[in-house]
């Protein structure tokens, strides 16, 4: 009898100690996928990364990625080699006659033009889906080689096991590359669309296909450079994002859908974007995080900038930009991993 009474107090200690420190990474076989769309804010994917790491021991995919990155972006999973494709960003350039989900393409000014992928932190087979128009040859690490083709005029997804790196070919001039999308069979994985100079209606140029929308979370991060224009339509603003909203519920009706309120920002129609913002996530019933409110929580911007958490402008430093992904993931963990 004292020896079955020592065993459940034993448990019980147990479970109150798991319980008070479980890690949120999934069990076998379950998976959690997010995205993250917006500026210059998410251009670097330091937010996501610190999202990432406050919710998982660890990711087993690198998710998604544009063909190519412009500059002053990043991609921490993915290292890129490219060698006679020109990048063409919707933001600054209308030469494209379409543009990818994303809004970032890659197009081959020759035939051979090649792009090189590489992963050091995931060397297993992987599902690889490119969305592409034109002719192209892909040859993995097993030195496989494989032709795909599509010759309409929209973005069109092929799906290949491939393992990194990975050399992407254009056989055609004027192939275009928009995304790829990297996973196991069972990913788990935060990853970043943002461009530099992104406003609430950049994604009206680009083509977005359901399947690009298939995450469990999408963030929204859109506003900075809305306030910067002195002559915002307000109800346009509000509107864009709305649209935006529905787009992503038809495409996937089990999202959770999270927007948040940019950085505090010196222009008048800061505090205007952001109460539209926060409106907007209760007309929606979206989930809704506060930047601003978090900094002032956690000293203010002056203080950030002692920290090192911010620059002087309008954007943080790497450093404040994980520690709001990671505040994002702790205060909203219930309700996105439920």
């Amino acid at each position: 009898m004292k020896i079955l009474q020592n065993s459940i107090f034993f448990a019980l200690i147990l479970m109150l100690f798991y319980g008070c420190n479980i890690s949120p990474y999934p069990k076998q076989n379950q998976t959690f996928s997010a995205i993250f769309l917006g500026d210059s804010h998410i251009a670097t994917d330091d937010m996501a990364s610190g999202f990432k790491n406050e919710l998982f021991d660890k990711t087993n995919s690198p998710g998604f990625a544009t063909a190519l990155l412009p500059k002053y972006h990043l991609n921490s999973e993915i290292s890129y080699q490219n060698n006679g494709f020109e990048i063409l960003n919707s933001q600054n350039n209308n030469n494209a006659k379409k543009y990818g989900f994303c809004g970032v393409n890659a197009l081959a000014k020759d035939a051979g033009a090649s792009i090189e992928l590489d992963a050091k932190n995931f060397n297993t087979l992987f599902n690889f889906q490119i969305s592409f128009i034109g002719d192209i040859s892909i040859i993995d690490n097993t030195k496989k080689s494989y032709k795909i083709s599509n010759n309409t005029q929209n973005f069109k997804s092929e799906s290949l096991k491939l393992k990194f790196p990975i050399k992407i070919i254009a056989n055609k001039k004027n192939t275009t590359i928009s995304n790829y999308k990297i996973t196991t069979n069972t990913p788990i994985y935060v990853s970043s669309c943002g461009i530099n100079g992104a406003s609430s209606g950049l994604y009206k140029k680009w083509q977005i296909n359901k399947n690009d929308l298939n995450y469990d979370l999408v963030v929204i991060a859109y506003g900075t450079n809305d306030a910067f224009n002195d002559n915002l339509d307000e109800a346009k603003f509000y509107q864009n994002l709305k649209e935006l909203i529905t787009i992503i519920k038809s495409a996937n009706k089990n999202a959770k859908i999270l927007l948040l309120s940019p950085p505090p920002t010196p222009k008048p129609k800061f505090t205007n974007v952001k109460n539209m913002i926060k409106k907007l996530a209760k007309d929606e019933k979206t989930l809704f995080y506060d930047i601003e409110d978090f900094i002032n929580k956690t000293g203010s911007k002056t203080k950030w900038i002692e920290q090192g958490l911010s620059q002087k402008d309008i954007h943080l430093t790497r450093q404040g930009y994980k520690k709001v992904g990671e505040n994002i993931a702790k205060t909203l963990k219930n309700k996105i991993l439920k």
